[in-house]
């Protein structure tokens, strides 16, 4: 509960559960009923079409989809997709995965994993996604911080 109560409380917009929404669907109901729909997010990890869990290292019966209609039959509004093979690797974001969760379950999708330029920056807003998370290619100056929010305005 703390650590999803306190970055709330300093003025966070909205809460990551990470996997641990799909292991756990009664903390996202829980989450949910306490702070509301749109300040939670669940993370659908996947790895050749199937969802992991425990740090993307465990594979589960679900598919993105199906994830993806469970969470928004739950309530929440936002999720995080990340290719777990591309994430780290710099190889392009995968952004006609994503596209296809966001326009089936009508969740906020957010890509992540295999950002490496401007252009997937680019590719993620002219699809109409809710967002995209970039990690390595910052921290290794691939791209800027300030690059990154022009173009994705």
């Amino acid at each position: 509960e703390e650590t999803i109560r306190v970055p709330l409380e300093m003025g966070a917009e909205r809460v990551f559960l990470g996997t641990a929404a799909v292991q756990n669907p009664a903390l996202v109901d829980w989450a949910i009923a306490r702070y509301g729909p749109g300040r939670i997010a669940a993370d659908i990890g996947v790895r050749d079409g199937q969802v992991m869990v425990k740090g993307w290292q465990e594979s589960t019966p679900l598919t993105m989809l199906e994830a993806g209609s469970r969470f928004r039959a739950q309530g929440l509004e936002w999720c995080v997709l990340t290719d777990v093979r591309r994430d780290g690797v710099g190889t392009g974001v995968s952004v006609d995965s994503a596209v296809e969760l966001q326009t089936a379950s009508g969740l906020k999708v957010v890509a992540s994993g295999g950002v490496s330029s401007l252009e997937d920056v680019r590719k993620v807003r002219e699809a109409g996604l809710a967002g995209v998370i970039i990690g390595r290619a910052l921290y290794e100056g691939k791209l800027s911080l300030e690059e990154a929010l022009l173009e994705s305005m």
